[in-house]
């Protein structure tokens, strides 16, 4: 390895003075791009002329008029938005006859969904107002809805009977041709 001593240091500023020498022939790329870029503005000056010749849709209805609109469509957007936000987080909840089990729909038409179980008359469901106790058993997703299944009996017979059968039910639900209970 060699080694670099002081004085090798000081011959630097002397090699660096012939580095502008030596790019005096290379030819600068960006001398020209200045020019071209001056005829943007000109080019840009005639875009207010073209926009002049498209018709104006709102020429002729009076301001009041377009605040009411604009009110209106966002007072629409907000209705709409809370409607479903209400609806997806909507839930209802179904019991069974003669046990602790308790099945939660949640989200879209929920309570079709809660109504079309009690009509189906598959397992004693009956519409429950209170909220459901009980170890949850299982979560099944179907169609936009949440089923949650719960019991709090002994061996909890009934709830895992109704876990091992909610899809089954559901999908017998929907080829009934019960129109409430599918979207």
């Amino acid at each position: 390895m060699k080694k670099i001593s002081i004085s090798s240091l000081k011959e630097i500023p002397n090699a660096l003075k012939g580095v502008p020498n030596a790019l005096k022939g290379v030819p600068n790329a960006l001398k020209g791009v200045p020019n071209a870029l001056k005829g943007i503005p000109n080019a840009l000056k005639g875009l207010p002329n073209a926009v002049k010749g498209l018709p104006n849709p709102l020429k002729g209805i009076p301001s009041s008029l377009k605040k009411t609109s604009l009110t209106l469509v966002v007072l629409l957007l907000l209705i709409a938005g809370g409607a479903y936000a209400h609806e997806r987080t909507s839930s209802c909840v179904v019991g069974v006859d003669g046990a602790d089990a308790t099945v939660t729909v949640k989200g879209f038409r929920s309570s079709s969904m809660c109504s079309a179980l009690v009509e189906s008359k598959r397992h004693g469901f009956y519409e429950r107002k209170s909220t459901p106790e009980g170890r949850v058993l299982c979560e099944v997703q179907n169609k936009g809805r949440r089923y949650v299944v719960r019991d709090r009996g002994i061996f909890m017979l009934i709830g895992r009977n109704l876990c091992s059968s909610i899809d089954d039910d559901l999908n017998a639900l929907e080829h009934r041709g019960d129109r409430t209970a599918v979207p």
